[in-house]
């Protein structure tokens, strides 16, 4: 044997050995490891029939959950009920009962001789004792329904897990109670509540009449008959407080006037066994104050706070708290702590499934010293015992609690606005909201703060606080948070005021964290493990603004959010404090989604040095008109002005399009490694004779180092680079606007393709180092000019513009035409009414001319009128669109009409149609072909002899060859105009070929005018 001094600690470490390693998921490995190692540590000082003894004690302590016998469950109920007061030891089981689920025993059920009973779970993975009760016994035909549904979901509970043979552990309360050594609570409370009253006969007799309910009455509701068993276990008001009615739907006008009522406690028994009209009115009046909805099998109400407040004069401490907020043990902590100050608890909780009961209000009134609460359902009997976290009511389980009667000079503590858990730059005020719960005013009212239980701080409020009002106080010594950065404060505020009757409502007390500034890297995904300390919000509309909520984030499930539906949303959401240095640049990347892809939602992202809209001072980006509904990253890179400290700032500013919009993983790192980047293209993006076009880019260092000598280059059409260096220094963060030396001719119609690219050394990421863009031209056209919009045309550069954003807009139609098939159609709007627009390419016009236009037209039936205009502008946009040619409201015409409209213009230079349809919502299609332009004489004959003109070559470097044809040559004269109407160049022409000597003339984009017999033809002529 082992010498007797370590003999005892060698046994208990080799019983902690034994229970640590039969805990581990190979035992088998485990415990042969475990016995080499004894044997080699003290073979010759154990016996193995001590470690056999030790085993088998850990094993007992540690083994799996398995079913129980009628046998062990009749012990269990034997020693559960003989720890209790008042329990008889002679009582004996007299009755057993095999509670089954699908065949299987659950549970076994127990009642005792001289009175009580007990539910015994049939598998050793649950608690022991499922309920309880010290007095009547338990009939499965004769309880109340809640209780019965609540047995019975206990029961499938237990069934399944039996079913499904699962290897759960055994519950350690069942090796207590069999071994005698449970550990008892040293406190419990005895029911608070004396009176077992019902819903039925005698109790609801001044319930609305019925026949078809008992006693001829609508039952009382549960609601009702719970709200009045607290009532009378304070046998307070004497008299109610107002009057209230409301309609039913079935019984009428239903009122009560508690003003005029007078309760007359004495008379009124635990419970009725005939007429008592006291009682009966109480009930009644609980019913009235929730709107009872009355019916002869069952009436529903909601648990009201301030029903007992506005009716039965009651404090207004009395509030309604829900399950889902609190965690289990806080739940249980916050019940025992009303009933330890003796206040019952209003409880109500709804079955998880489908039931007859929807659910069920009663009364939570004691516990016992094994934390089983009493619960008095309100079905005419005394209550049963259950443990708080598994009976049947377990969703959406909300009670009522602080329910008491009004105490003298009673000030409650609301809140303390002031501060919040933040980044403290500055010595910071506490404030606080303090309410007065007495029914007379109160003045002067002494209020303290203290900060980790040493620095005490009081003053008073002086004045006077008005009955059932609040007021908002700030204490006149401000405190110096920010001495200790990271801190956690824990500040305590209370009243001193020593009339004060009540004084459980007195004290709060906050934890608050001044937040550190961070550095980059810094990350925040709004999920409940993250540190949201120091992050805010501001609704400067006061219209709702942004909130973390459960709403499908990008990673995890919680995000920022906004509603906009209906507003015009100017919110921020702002970052914790970041601590930021010159001369760096960071990057913030977050993911971004709207609700909906018929929305447009707007985001801007700004930077300031404090968390508020008015110090958002450096806009850094911004997403406009976003519909995306998927989750998609948006990227921004800044840079700060000085060592400092810095709060991003996410301002949406959507307008009424707006829905809902969504914010998620936030990321801010410093950008330490070599990039440089294009980030803009400034010249032009497409149009009408674009001539010589010049490359100008922006460069921006995206980094934290200096860049000298970028090299950029670009290429067009896949053709050789055109390299240049932009000389001198580049800091972090800034950005060089670089022009190209060779510009790019553009003389023809059709796409140019360009890259331009920087080729700084070391660059890492390659991903914005080059910027692709097409470029389309467009030659203008001139007079005679024809569109039908058939596959044979080109009317690719007609755009169509959908101002109101409804997706109703002028469309290609291959159906419809005039004389071919194919037309351009407005697709009318249900709901919108119409604001679009069909611009055409653009025409290069001479303001010595006279032009028609023409047009034909039609609508779908003459039972809904289109509105229709014709206007000229010299852009292709809506905006440019400033003359306007005709206006044509009211049109019924379902067959095709023409239009021709004569008209010069001001300047020679290019221009555009713009054919608008402005017609009423609900309208039927409007349809437009055969879009013709042609030269009229002064006479305003038109011009059907044109002259054809034909360029060689055309862009020129020199000299260009002009032939002439068509019925009308012959003697001609020609003027070289530029794009501002300058003539540069005159003279004459002959019938055939004519050289023309430009070589003098700048590169650029020219006119030539030719004239014969009082018309005009224009060509436009590219200088090289």
């Amino acid at each position: 044997m082992c010498p007797k001094k370590t003999h005892w600690k060698i046994l208990l470490w080799t019983y902690n050995q034994i229970y640590r390693i039969i805990s581990q998921p190979c035992i088998s490995i485990s415990l042969t490891v475990f016995f080499s190692t004894m044997h080699y540590l003290c073979i010759k000082q154990y016996c193995m029939r001590t470690l056999i003894i030790l085993l088998f004690l850990a094993l007992s302590l540690h083994s799996s959950a398995s079913p129980v016998d009628m046998a062990t469950a009749e012990k269990v109920s034997y020693a559960f009920m003989k720890q209790k007061k008042g329990w008889n030891e002679n009582y004996v089981i007299n009755e057993r009962i095999n509670l089954k689920e699908s065949g299987h025993t659950a549970a076994w059920g127990f009642n005792f001789s001289g009175g009580g009973w007990t539910i015994v779970a049939a598998d050793d993975a649950f608690r022991p004792i499922l309920a309880y009760s010290l007095q009547g016994r338990y009939d499965t035909t004769a309880v109340s329904p809640q209780e019965r549904y609540w047995i019975q979901q206990y029961l499938k509970g237990i069934g399944n897990k039996l079913r499904s043979g699962s290897p759960d552990e055994r519950h350690p309360e069942w090796n207590a109670w069999l071994g005698g050594n449970i550990t008892k609570a040293t406190k419990e409370v005895l029911p608070l509540c004396t009176t077992r009253w019902n819903q039925g006969c005698y109790y609801n007799e001044m319930c609305p009449y019925d026949t078809a309910g008992p006693c001829d009455h609508a039952v009382t509701g549960c609601v009702a008959t719970a709200m009045a068993q607290v009532i009378k276990r304070w046998n307070y008001p004497v008299r109610g407080n107002g009057y209230h009615e409301y309609q039913h739907p079935v019984y009428g006008t239903i009122s009560a006037d508690f003003g005029a009522a007078v309760y007359d406690w004495s008379v009124m028994p635990d419970s009725l066994g005939n007429s008592c009209l006291p009682t009966a009115e109480l009930l009644f009046h609980c019913g009235v104050s929730c709107n009872m909805d009355y019916g002869p099998g069952e009436s529903g109400g909601a648990l009201m706070a301030s029903a007992f407040e506005n009716y039965f004069r009651y404090s207004l401490n009395a509030h309604n708290v829900y399950k889902y907020l609190f965690s289990e043990a806080d739940w249980i902590a916050m019940l025992k702590k009303e009933i330890d100050e003796g206040r019952p608890v209003l409880y109500a909780g709804y079955p998880n499934l489908g039931i007859p009961a929807p659910g069920h209000a009663w009364v939570v009134d004691g516990y016992d010293n094994n934390d089983y609460f009493h619960f008095n359902w309100g079905w005419g009997y005394t209550g049963t015992y259950y443990t708080m976290g598994g009976f049947f009511y377990s969703a959406n389980n909300e009670a009522v609690i602080g329910i008491m009667p009004v105490a003298s000079n009673d000030i409650k503590m609301l809140d303390m606005p002031s501060p919040v858990p933040m980044t403290f730059h500055v010595p910071h005020p506490v404030s606080i909201r303090v309410a007065n719960h007495d029914t007379l005013a109160i003045s002067n009212i002494p209020v303290c703060y203290m900060i980790d239980g040493t620095t005490l701080v009081r003053d008073t409020i002086f004045g006077t606080l008005a009955p059932s009002a609040d007021t908002l106080f700030q204490f006149s010594q401000y405190y110096n948070f920010p001495a200790q950065p990271g801190h956690i404060f824990e500040i305590k505020v209370f009243s001193e005021l020593a009339s004060d009757a009540y004084k459980g409502n007195d004290t709060l007390t906050f934890q608050i964290e001044n937040v550190p500034c961070t550095p980059p890297v810094y990350t925040m995904g709004f999920e409940p493990g993250e540190n949201m300390n120091g992050w805010f919000t501001e609704d400067i509309n006061h219209d709702g603004g942004w909130n973390r909520a459960n709403n499908n984030g990008n990673f995890g499930i919680y995000c920022m959010n906004i509603n906009s539906l209906n507003v015009v949303n100017n919110d921020y959401f702002f970052s914790r404090c970041l601590e930021l240095e010159a001369g760096k640049v960071y990057k913030v990347t977050f993911y971004y989604k709207a609700f909906a892809d018929w929305t447009h939602e707007n985001i801007g992202l700004y930077i300031g040095d404090s968390c508020s809209s008015v110090a958002m001072t450096q806009h850094i980006g911004s997403l406009y008109g976003f519909n995306n509904t998927t989750w998609q990253m948006a990227e921004f890179y800044f840079n700060v002005p000085a060592n400092d400290w810095y709060y991003l700032g996410w301002h949406c500013y959507s307008g009424t399009d707006g829905l809902v919009a969504f914010v998620d993983d936030i990321e801010i790192t410093e950008q330490t490694a070599t990039d440089a980047a294009i980030t803009r293209w400034h010249s032009s993006q497409g149009g009408c004779d674009l001539g010589d076009v010049p490359v100008t880019v922006t460069v921006r260092n995206l980094c934290s180092q200096t860049f000298t000598d970028i090299p950029v280059a670009y290429t067009l059409n896949g053709g050789s680079p055109v390299t240049e260096i932009i000389n001198g220094n580049l800091l972090p963060g800034d950005s060089a606007i670089h022009t190209f030396a060779t510009q790019i001719p553009m003389y023809s119609t059709g796409d140019y393709h360009l890259k331009i690219y920087v080729e700084y050394p070391g660059d890492v990421n390659a991903a914005n180092d080059t910027l692709a863009i097409t470029i389309h031209n467009v030659v203008g056209s001139v007079a005679p000019y024809s569109m039908g919009f058939e596959s044979s045309e080109d009317y690719s550069h007609w755009i169509s513009e959908d101002l109101n954003n409804d997706n109703h807009k002028w469309k290609h139609w291959a159906i419809g035409g005039y004389n071919n098939s194919s037309c351009m159609r407005y697709d009318y709007s249900s709901f919108v009414a119409a604001d679009d627009w069909l611009i055409s390419d653009c025409f290069n016009l001479s303001s010595s001319e006279v032009y028609r236009l023409g047009f034909r037209y039609k609508i779908e039936d003459a039972s809904w009128p289109e509105n229709f205009s014709v206007h000229m502008g010299t852009q292709p946009t809506h905006t440019a669109m400033n003359v306007l040619l005709s206006d044509m409201p009211g049109l019924i015409n379902p067959v095709y009409q023409q239009s021709f409209i004569d008209f010069t213009v001001p300047a020679d230079t290019l221009y555009y149609f713009g054919f608008y349809c402005y017609s009423d919502a609900l309208m039927f299609n409007l349809y437009l072909d055969d879009i013709t332009l042609d030269i009229v004489t002064h006479s305003g004959k038109q011009d059907i002899k044109p002259l054809f003109i034909s360029l060689h070559p055309n862009p020129a470097h020199d000299i260009v060859t002009v032939y002439l044809s068509g019925s009308e040559k012959g003697l001609a004269s020609y003027s070289i105009v530029n794009s501002e109407g300058i003539t540069l160049k005159n003279g004459l022409l002959n019938e055939n070929e004519n050289m023309i000597d430009i070589s003098d003339l700048p590169s650029g984009i020219y006119y030539l005018k030719v004239t014969t017999n009082h018309k005009t033809t224009v060509k436009k002529i590219g200088k090289l």
